[in-house]
Formats: C-alpha cells, structure tokens, sequence
C-alpha cells in the first residue's frame, strides 16, 4: 500500500514539470517518437548553424532508403516526394510564430542503391533570444511524418551553434562524435576569428548511479590535458580518444565541444564495447569475473552470461540483438561527454526501453512507461544541465522508491526476458481487470 501511495504521488510530481496552468503549447504533446528508433521511417539528420545575428541555416540530411518510392503516372519512373515544413516558436511554453517556410523536395530513383538526399534551408531570427525550431518531414508516398525539436540560442554569440563542422566529404557534422580516420574543418561565423583555442580533456566517467540511488556524485576534476590553438578553416584531425572543447575566446567556456569515443562509435562492433554494459544488470562479483583484458575470454564470459540467463541460443540472440540495439541507440540519441548509454537518459533507456510518452519542456524532459495517470505506470523526471559542454545533457531526478521497479525490470532480463512498456502496460492491465472483479462480486464496498 505505501508503494501505490508514493507512485501516485510521483505521478503528479512528473507531470508537475511540464504543466502550467494552460494546455496550450509543445510541453503537452507526446514527443516518444523521437526515440523510438526501432518504430519510425525517417530519422533524419539535422544540424544548425548561425550564419549570422539575423539568419540561422538548417543543414538536413535523409537516407534514401528510409523514403519510400513510388512509380509516376506522368513519367513512369519511381520517385519520392518529401515535404520539409519549419516553424520557429518562441518556446515549448510559448507558440507564436517568428517564422515559417515549406518547401517539396522530389527524387527520382535513378538506380537500386543506398544515397544521401541532402540540402539545406534559412531560418529568419531576427531577435537576439532563444527559439524553438520545428521542423517536420513528411514522405508524402508513405503519409508518414516525423517531427524534431531544436532549441536555438540566439543570445549567446560563443555557443556551439555559431560554429560549423564538416567532414572530409563535405557532410556537415549533425552530431558531435568525431573519429581518427576523417579530417575535420571547424567554421566560426566571424570571419575576423582566424584562431581557435582548443582544450582536450582526457578522462574516463563513472557509470550512472542507480535510479533508487540518492547520494552525491562526486565532482569531476575537468583540469584539461593539453591546450593549443587551430586556424579557422582549416583540415585537421584528432589522433587521440577524449573530449575536444574549441573556442573563438580564451577567456571563454562557451564554444563547441567534440567528443571522440572510439572510431566505431556510436555502433557496438567489438568484444570491448559489448562487457562494460552488462555492468547495469550483473552483481559486482559477477562483473568482475566477465571483465577481463584478454579478448578471447572476455567473449566467452560475454557468451556464457547470456546463454545462462536466457537458457537457450535463440533467446540468448534475442536479448543480445536487444540489448546492445538499445546501447547503440542511447549512443546516438545522448552522447555528452561520455558514451550516450553511460548517460542517465541512457541508462533508463537501456534497461526499460523507448517509453511510450514523452513531454519535452525547456527546463527537463518527462518519460512516461504506460498508461499515463496509471498506478502502476513508471515516471521518469530529467532535468536539462546547463552545460558549456553539451546542449545534450539531462540529470535524473533519483527516488529512493525507484528501487522496486528498477528490481524488477533488472530481474527480467536476468531470467532471459527482454524488458519494455509491454510488461509494465499487461501488469496495468490485470490489475484493472482484478480491480472490475472486486468491484463485481462485491458491489456494495464503498471503497
């Protein structure tokens, strides 16, 4: 009975953070979709760049195989047909419009085969303040949209936002994960910058506490390891895995920061990145026995621990291909100064899977598993650092009554059960169903 009580009051602590006394605004709508990887058609890729104080350039990129083509009545050849529609609010909270712009993109598929639609478009900011961009796709062959959120911050003229980084071929970079094997060319919008400053941070973070954990973190020692400059404009490249924090002033912790993992990241492709995830689901004295140096036995450990807990090969692939699908996705949807699974989003994202409803709000982000209102649904609250870091860094609001979910979400996977939403939605299920029976065989109890 105490633990109904603190989840029902959990619930409306959660919602508390995005609700204001009115209805209207994006704070309301369910944004799940955006990480719901595995379920949406088209996830393009955005990046932004303040050309100048009055103009802000959307970069976007789309994979053709994520359109679907259809054969032309008027020329007989398969085409696609993407609408791309913006519109800049000042905020989640507050819709009014500063600007707003359609355009049809339409692609002929010339032969079989995988390529980049690409293009880009300008946004009218003309006030120095923060936005809300929208911009929605829509594959007009599939009826299909998809919509993405992105905060623009106008104020600030050091912000990542005022730098550009492209690639070796051209691309420019939508995420902030860099590798060994490309050469890179960082942008600043004034062209009277011909130096940047650069600092690199070398250091490992720790794995994120447990939802139900309530103690401090510890403060980070981020003393950089090396400092230098960079012209503008120029090709370089990053030699050495760790964090690259670049600057148009010295003075200045505002700039744009680069994070170089491993040269596979954010993809899980080796016996190294498959072990330290497993940390979230095994005992200390159990990771311990996994972990180990030498690749051949790790892999075998890595093996054994699945094959023992899902009983069979097939269910055993099951949870892998799960599991390190969730790792891979945590790692492109919340990479900060660390891998995007070591992060707190990531590690509710990893365990539970994609929630079912997400509310976004300029100060956090509100995760809802099942029936929202339910009594046995899961809240998660995420507030939004403020970070010269990252424009990507969320913080969970821990509950010691956490405890009991996180238990049993950990215990499915330990018995070869991929956990998600299904679970917790069939247990509101038939505790609804037992309530309708009390309620049938004895009408008369007033409570």
């Amino acid at each position: 009975m105490l633990k109904r009580i603190y989840i029902l009051g959990f619930a409306f602590i959660a919602l508390g953070l995005v609700s204001c006394d009115t209805n209207k605004g994006l704070h309301r709508k369910n944004v799940a979709q955006l990480y719901q990887q595995q379920n949406v058609f088209i996830k393009p890729q955005l990046s932004v760049y303040h050309s100048s104080q009055t103009q802000t350039k959307v970069f976007f990129e789309v994979p053709s195989t994520e359109l679907l083509y259809k054969k032309s009545k008027q020329t007989g050849e398969f085409e696609a047909s993407l609408d791309i529609e913006y519109k800049l609010y000042n905020s989640y909270e507050d819709l009014t419009v500063n600007d707003s712009s359609r355009q049809t993109i339409a692609d002929k598929q010339i032969e079989l085969g995988y390529k980049k639609i690409k293009g880009s478009f300008d946004v009218k900011t003309l006030k120095p303040q923060k936005y809300l961009l929208v911009v929605t796709m829509v594959d007009k062959n599939r009826d299909y949209t998809y919509t993405n959120y992105i905060e623009l911050d106008k104020i600030n003229p050091n912000n990542r936002q005022n730098f550009k980084v492209t690639n070796q071929d051209g691309k420019v970079l939508s995420k902030p994960y860099i590798n060994s094997f490309d050469s890179y060319v960082i942008e600043y919008n004034k062209p009277s910058v011909k130096e940047l400053y650069v600092s690199f941070y070398k250091r490992e973070f720790p794995l994120p506490k447990p939802p139900f954990s309530i103690t401090s973190n510890e403060p980070y020692d981020m003393a950089p390891r090396s400092e230098y400059t960079i012209s503008t404009g120029s090709e370089i490249q990053f030699n050495e895995p760790g964090i690259y924090h670049i600057r148009a002033e010295k003075d200045s912790k505002d700039g744009i920061t680069l994070y170089y993992f491993n040269d596979d990241y954010p993809l899980v492709t080796k016996v190294s990145h498959v072990a330290d995830p497993l940390r979230y689901i095994t005992s200390k004295k159990e990771y311990k026995k996994i972990d180990s140096d030498n690749t051949d036995s790790l892999k075998i450990a890595v093996d054994n621990f699945w094959l023992k807990n899902a009983g069979s090969p097939d269910r055993a692939r099951r949870l892998i291909s799960t599991y390190y699908g969730r790792v891979q996705d945590a790692n492109n949807l919340f990479a900060t100064h660390t891998e995007g699974w070591k992060t707190d989003r990531g590690l509710i994202y990893v365990i539970y899977g994609p929630p079912n409803i997400i509310y976004r709000s300029t100060s956090g982000e509100s995760w809802v598993y099942g029936k929202e209102g339910g009594p046995l649904s899961y809240y998660f609250n995420f507030l939004k650092i403020n970070s010269p870091y990252s424009d990507n860094d969320y913080e969970l609001t821990r509950q010691s009554g956490y405890r009991h979910n996180w238990s049993q979400a950990v215990d499915s996977w330990r018995r070869g059960r991929v956990f998600n939403v299904d679970d917790i939605q069939r247990e509101q299920d038939e505790y609804e169903q037992q309530n309708r029976l009390r309620g049938q065989s004895n009408p008369y109890f007033w409570y």
